[in-house]
């Protein structure tokens, strides 16, 4: 590989470096937006919030109410929403099918959901 192309696939590689987590971040919450007029002044994780957004489910967008119904499946494993995500995007929440797609994903999910996950079941 020449300089040349090897010093654009660096100013490549350090651009996509800037610019996922900030699509990342703003993928993480689909329900920003409606919160910050909604539920003024309010954030996913404040308290009173989801009970803000519930009061206004029909003013949410969809994919808002699939987040907030994949925060409601995995109350008791908030570590595992971005794994969730992430490998089980079209599992619709509720009934135990997200937990069961998160252990098909066993090997692939983050530190943080593996032991949380093992907290819940008992294994560590």
């Amino acid at each position: 590989m020449t300089p040349r192309k090897t010093l654009a696939a660096l100013a490549s590689f350090a651009l996509l470096l800037i610019t996922v987590p900030a699509i990342a971040s703003a993928a993480d919450d689909p329900c920003r937006e409606a919160a910050s007029q909604l539920c003024q002044g309010m954030k996913e994780g404040d308290k009173g919030y989801t009970k803000c957004m519930r009061a206004h489910t029909k003013d949410l967008s969809q994919e808002c109410k699939a987040h907030l119904a994949l925060q409601r499946d995995l109350e008791q494993n908030p570590a595992c929403v971005a794994d969730a995500q992430k490998f089980c995007p079209g599992v619709k929440a509720g009934g135990g099918r997200m937990m069961k797609c998160l252990r098909t994903h066993q090997g692939d999910l983050s530190e943080e959901c593996k032991q949380e996950i093992g907290r819940r079941t008992g294994r560590r």
